[in-house]
């Protein structure tokens, strides 16, 4: 077997290291390793363990007489994080901002994966494999540390089946949200035959409501305590007795569960807006990277406008992003995308709490989410088929990031633009761009 080699941007942020280093990639670890990947290596000369990318792989790599190169420790995770797209972008950031790489690949991830953090491998589906399947045990998810070096490949296999995922947690920042769940351990022909006293009129409606639920199915607790009026004392009651099972399932964290959003339909557009909504559709159907100026004050209807510009998007199969300054991320603003979208909208900014961030982050990864709204960092949400990028009040200072690396959102826009063939829409009353500055 030829040898692998990985070139990796090592987490040492200086000039000296902005580089990647050539790594020995161990045979036993030649079918994990992958570009984008995060790995464990040693550095310098008291060999310390940081955290990396791999950036490149290669084969038979020459390399200078008397040299021994260091071994890759580790493989952190089964997927890449990093996209070929994210690559390319932190490349160019690097060479635009004058950052470091290491600082440009670790502004695309959430901060739960640039934290210290463990990771649980779930099953989602049985197993073919009798080891791996009583690993689990009577549980569907084990720490991933425990997991056995040999069975790494089968369980990459196993991911691209989508029949196990990885669950990072965050340690001392995000905890997984847990809510109380049941499932049904007789059927309904078993409830009938249950013996209940006529006197216990809540076990009589408890056993009765069991009934109307499928056996195989998972339920949360919470809805079905509302809709049945029993409480949770009656679920423990009926799990005592062997009726169901209970136990405690992840949710993502929704920070609009609570605020009533009504759905809205398409308002009927001026013929300006009209004008304006066609000519950014028909650059959506010829993949075409143009970049429109917007102009409008503040209740000219403009966002009527970016909405039926993002449902032309997501009615061609593509996804939508959308800036807006931290200032304009108003209750009202996401009352307005969320209730013409729904589900479908993932919400990125400071306001949300770090497990917030991290929950919509993955539901944009996992392609749950195809809207996307949110302030300056947004631009880096992990979307892999933009059709419309908007950035409303594009002269706001806010989009400029003042740390390492200082980039501005506007830039980064026109970049994505460009790599997936999609307009821009700057919306501004006055407007710091211009196509013909193209700044």
């Amino acid at each position: 077997m030829s040898k692998l080699y990985a070139l990796v941007i090592v987490d040492v942020p200086a000039m000296q290291t902005n580089h990647p280093y050539t790594y020995l990639v161990p045979k036993q670890l030649h079918d994990q390793v992958a570009v984008g990947k995060r790995v464990i290596v040693g550095f310098g000369k008291g060999d310390r363990h940081v955290q990396g990318f791999i950036v490149d792989l290669r084969e038979d790599l020459p390399t200078q007489a008397g040299v021994t190169l260091k071994e890759v420790q580790e493989v952190l995770d089964l997927e890449p994080v990093i996209t070929q797209e994210g690559l390319q972008l932190a490349d160019w950031l690097a060479d635009h901002t004058f950052a470091f790489k290491i600082r440009c690949l670790q502004v695309l991830l959430p901060n739960a994966l640039k934290a210290a953090y463990s990771k649980t491998l779930k099953r989602l589906q049985p197993l073919d494999d009798p080891q791996i399947d009583a690993l689990f045990g009577q549980s569907d998810e084990i720490d991933l540390a425990q997991l056995p070096a040999q069975f790494q490949n089968q369980i990459i296999h196993y991911r691209h089946q989508g029949k196990v995922e990885i669950i990072y947690h965050v340690k001392d920042k995000v905890a997984k949200k847990q809510v109380p769940a049941f499932k049904l351990l007789l059927t309904p022909e078993q409830l009938d035959q249950v013996s209940v006293s006529p006197r216990a009129t809540k076990q009589l409606a408890m056993r009765d409501y069991l009934k109307t639920l499928e056996s195989t199915k998972l339920y949360l607790q919470k809805p079905a305590q509302a809709a049945s009026g029993l409480t949770s004392a009656d679920f423990r009651t009926a799990a005592k007795k062997g009726w169901l099972e209970q136990s405690q399932v992840e949710q993502y964290r929704d920070p609009y569960a609570d605020k009533n959003i009504t759905a809205t339909k398409p308002l009927e557009l001026t013929p300006d807006q009209n004008f304006a909504v066609k000519s950014v559709q028909a650059h959506i159907d010829q993949k075409d990277n143009r970049t429109f100026l917007l102009q409008g004050v503040t209740g000219s209807g403009k966002t009527e406008v970016y909405l039926q510009m993002m449902a032309y998007a997501l009615k061609q199969g593509r996804q939508a992003l959308m800036l807006v300054p931290e200032i304009s991320l108003t209750p009202q603003m996401m009352r307005r995308v969320k209730g013409r979208f729904g589900d479908l909208v993932a919400v990125m900014h400071s306001g949300l709490s770090a497990g917030e961030r991290y929950d919509e982050w993955r539901r944009i990864e996992r392609k749950e989410a195809r809207v996307v709204i949110g302030a300056r960092s947004a631009i880096f949400a992990p979307l892999d088929n933009i059709g419309i990028i908007i950035m409303d009040e594009e002269h706001e200072a806010s989009y400029k990031q003042d740390e390492m690396p200082r980039y501005h959102a506007r830039d980064v826009a026109l970049w994505r633009a460009r790599y997936h063939h999609c307009p821009v829409v700057l919306g501004s009353a006055t407007p710091s761009w211009s196509p013909a500055r193209g700044r």
